[in-house]
């Protein structure tokens, strides 16, 4: 056997070695290491849930959710005490692994960022502690402002609002899984208009001369007669809906229209941006309800996976019914 072949036989049998030393150190250590990483999960708990006593995995579908993992928490007693979640959400840079505990009445506990790339000095103050704790103790779906004064409001980091939106999106998503609620797309909305801003009158009655405005417009004909009103008025859907809403001296509907929401893109939000869905409340007068099969002429159609944004709808069109008749009393 010449030199080169004791060579190439030397090397094979070296690489061979070198592949089966790496499987069995994997195999030695893969339980151990995975015992380490549960560990580690166990202790992050109970940092966030210090009465966890036991804790059990909960299966669940991932959707679209930002929810990789969710453990049921107990105390020493047996007594369920709330839930960790945790979240992967895209962030400026990358994922953003987080974990947040509720209570069983879907009361933060709790939160902290495992990881994240943010930019130091801007996105990266997720990570502070001072961050999280502006979370503890809110409920409900939450949102970024660049001014917050509500229970429901997360100040935006300056210069971060990506990375505020992504913890945002992994606390709702929490959130929605308890609660059942819809988690909000969108977690730091666009600015609102002023909800007393108005829609210029000839968008429901062309043929005014002039308009009177005091929390609504009055019009007028040519002749100084009111020909009809629209009324601003705000509706409760998931999230507050802003419509105007013109009603005739008879008190018959002209029109309504939609001037802000935040409702969700894929349930409420195609019913608002239904010309159609309006339509059918024009030429009627009255209160309204929602049911399903409408038939009478104070019903109008629910429809599934948005009852919560037609009865915010309905909310709002009959409040401006309720104002026109205490003009008429």
């Amino acid at each position: 056997m010449n030199k080169t072949m004791k060579q190439t036989i030397l090397l094979v049998s070296f690489l061979i070695l070198s592949v089966l030393l790496i499987g069995v150190t994997h195999a030695v250590t893969a339980g151990p290491l995975e015992d380490q990483r549960a560990q580690l999960g166990a202790e992050a708990v109970r940092e966030l849930l210090p009465a966890t006593h036991r804790m059990t995995e909960v299966e669940f579908e991932v959707g679209d959710s930002t929810l990789t993992h969710i453990v049921r928490c107990y105390d020493a007693g047996g007594t369920f005490i709330g839930y960790v979640f945790t979240v992967i959400s895209e962030g400026f840079v990358g994922d953003i692994e987080m974990m947040v505990a509720l209570n069983p009445e879907g009361v933060i506990q709790g939160l902290q960022v495992i990881e994240h790339s943010e930019t130091r000095g801007l996105g990266a103050d997720i990570g502070e502690e001072w961050f999280a704790q502006g979370f503890i103790g809110r409920s409900g779906m939450l949102f970024g402002s660049h001014n917050a004064t509500t229970p429901q409001e997360i100040d935006i980091l300056s210069s971060a609002t990506i990375s505020t939106e992504a913890i945002l999106r992994g606390v709702n998503d929490a959130t929605a899984y308890l609660t059942g609620d819809e988690a909000p797309l969108e977690a730091v909305p666009e600015a609102e208009p002023d909800p007393a801003g108005f829609l210029e009158a000839a968008e429901f009655w062309p043929e005014a001369a002039e308009t009177e405005r005091l929390n609504m417009e009055i019009n007028f004909d040519g002749n100084g007669h009111v020909i009809g009103y629209v009324f601003y008025v705000t509706g409760q859907g998931h999230y507050p809906i802003h419509m105007a809403v013109a009603i005739d001296v008879e008190g018959v509907i002209n029109g309504v229209q939609v001037l802000h929401h935040n409702e969700t893109w894929n349930f409420g939000a195609p019913v608002l941006e239904d010309d159609t869905f309006f339509e059918q409340f024009v030429g009627r007068s009255g209160t309204f309800t929602a049911v399903r099969n409408a038939q009478g002429p104070q019903e109008i159609d629910t429809i599934s996976m948005a009852t919560l944004t037609i009865a915010g709808v309905l909310e709002g069109i009959n409040d401006a019914m309720e104002l026109f008749n205490n003009l008429h009393q």
